[in-house]
């Protein structure tokens, strides 16, 4: 059985466990969205080099951000765990526009100001997370450390073997 991970379906490579090992160098690679001036940012760039990790920033005033990847965080985590209502760029924003949000009206509002969504924002192994509190940073050192290989491995296993771990 071939385990396909998102990161090297985009690759367009077929990882099973077998050549995993190798491949993950190439597909580890933690994606930070954020902005420089951020202090999370910082912290968690500091906190990730610090791990040795394997890490890509991606400043979200510079480098601009796709609408497609802003809707698979929707997806993923929710519009609402994404829209950032503590920055400063929330407050100014006209009662009228924060008071009755939607998902369209949140997402448009995050695309023309980039300051309104929650950073960090991390993207690995078809993950996103949102925030550098401790469960981001368990989740994250559990990737560092290399539990999601583990995990993939027993996976296969697991589909391989019987109930009586009969393989």
């Amino acid at each position: 059985m071939n385990i396909v991970t998102q990161d090297t379906h985009l690759l367009g490579i077929k990882t099973t466990t077998d050549n995993f090992k190798i491949l993950k160098g190439i597909i580890s690679v933690i994606l930070l969205y954020g902005l420089k001036s951020c202090d999370s940012c910082r912290q968690s760039m500091r906190w990730l080099a610090a791990e040795e990790a394997n890490t890509k920033f991606h400043d979200l005033r510079i480098d601009g951000l796709q609408t497609s990847t802003l809707d698979n965080w929707i997806k993923i985590v929710g519009w609402k765990n994404l829209l950032n209502k503590s920055s400063a760029t929330w407050r100014v924003l006209p009662t009228s526009v924060t008071r009755n949000l939607s998902e369209k009206t949140a997402r448009d509002l995050m695309l023309g100001h980039r300051a309104l969504i929650k950073r960090p924002v991390f993207e690995f192994s078809a993950r996103v997370l949102v925030g550098f509190k401790v469960e981001q940073k368990t989740e994250l050192k559990n990737f560092i450390d290399g539990q999601e290989e583990r995990r993939l491995i027993e996976s296969e296993r697991a589909e391989k073997c019987d109930i009586n771990n009969n393989c």
